[in-house]
């Protein structure tokens, strides 16, 4: 996740975990308060944009962000078909078998 300023200057950066396959994510409060414009940057190098803040609890430091997605996408079939694709697990999910 890049966090731009008002000059659209890059003034920070952090992490987030995608909850729904429509695109809400969630990340702490810290890593966006006072950001001007968000966006994310998956494993696989897309950018997605984000729409606004659904809900943020300042207390616990949480966020829950509304991320654009292109059609037909899926955050979550992206990033966990790009994590197997980079561990070298498949469809076996890195189970080993004895014997094969």
């Amino acid at each position: 996740m890049v966090v731009r300023d008002s000059t659209l200057q890059a003034v920070g950066q952090g992490s987030g975990i995608f909850v729904t396959a429509d695109g809400f994510l969630v990340t702490n409060f810290h890593v966006i308060n006072d950001a001007q414009s968000v966006s994310v940057l998956l494993s696989n190098n897309a950018t997605l944009f984000v729409e606004g803040v659904a809900a943020a609890d300042k207390d616990n430091d949480l966020a829950l962000l509304k991320v654009t997605l292109p059609p037909e996408t899926s955050p979550c079939r992206m990033l966990v078909n790009s994590a197997w694709t980079h561990s070298g697990k498949g469809k076996d999910h890195g189970q080993e078998t004895a014997g094969r």
